[in-house]
């Protein structure tokens, strides 16, 4: 099932997430930065409208012992632009487009997985989102 993909996200393998973050999925979900966590239980996806949040967000999930690049191939998670789909080298993501009544929005999942409908934050609509209306700052 793909999770929604906006400006830049940050996809990370959710057993992972789980086996490493200190309390686990809750205290993950709890801690989260901001109102952009979505879910399908095999990749968790965060989002972020600068490079410097997103830098961010990798370093305090490397600390905690997940690993961003090795060898240049994304591991335990993935920088997604809404644009352009992974920005590094990965194999265990696809990124595509679903269309809805409303129009496209940007969306990933794990690769072998099948159901087509997608994952959102909480109180997310398609009016108010930034596939409706796409800017942010990429710098």
């Amino acid at each position: 099932m793909p999770v929604l993909v906006e400006a830049l996200s940050v996809v990370i393998k959710a057993e992972r997430l789980k086996a490493v973050y200190p309390g686990g999925w809750d205290a993950f979900v709890a801690d989260a930065p901001n109102d952009t966590l979505c879910s399908d239980g095999t990749v968790a996806r965060l989002g972020f409208m600068t490079l410097d949040d997103v830098r961010a967000c990798i370093r305090g999930l490397e600390a905690l012992g997940l690993v961003h690049l090795r060898d240049g191939l994304a591991q335990d998670l993935v920088v997604v632009d809404q644009q352009r789909g992974p920005v590094d080298r990965c194999d265990w993501v696809e990124f595509g487009r679903v269309r809805l009544d409303e129009g496209d929005v940007s969306v990933c999942r794990l690769i072998g997985t099948t159901d087509d409908t997608f994952v959102t934050p909480a109180n997310w609509t398609y009016q108010d989102s930034l596939s409706h209306r796409f800017s942010y700052e990429g710098s």
